[in-house]
């Protein structure tokens, strides 16, 4: 597959977000949907840019009706659940937290 730029990708990411916005919406405890770098598992932005989802709560997915889970990849987009509310976060697509700014 050939490389695309971040921007193209941050367009495909707005496309398939729009396309599943009312499956979002039925996540019980959502707080937020945002685009941007996932995070890895110490909390840094440091994965591939993909869909955000924060919810009060995470829950597991299969204890949701089949037609209100959601996978990890939507469309070849990857989707991240963050247990809190939601916040713009100031990390720029090159990793800088963009701290002090």
């Amino acid at each position: 597959m050939p490389q695309i730029s971040d921007d193209e990708m941050m367009q495909r990411i707005d496309t398939v977000r729009d396309k599943y916005r009312d499956l979002f919406h039925r996540q019980p405890g959502l707080t937020g949907i945002g685009a941007g770098i996932t995070l890895d598992s110490d909390g840094d932005a440091a994965g591939p840019l993909g869909i955000i989802i924060w919810t009060r709560k995470l829950i597991d997915q299969s204890a949701l009706p089949p037609e209100d889970r959601i996978p990890d990849c939507l469309d070849g987009i990857p989707v991240q659940f963050i247990e809190g509310q939601w916040k713009r976060r100031l990390t720029s697509l090159d990793g800088n937290s963009g701290k002090g700014r």
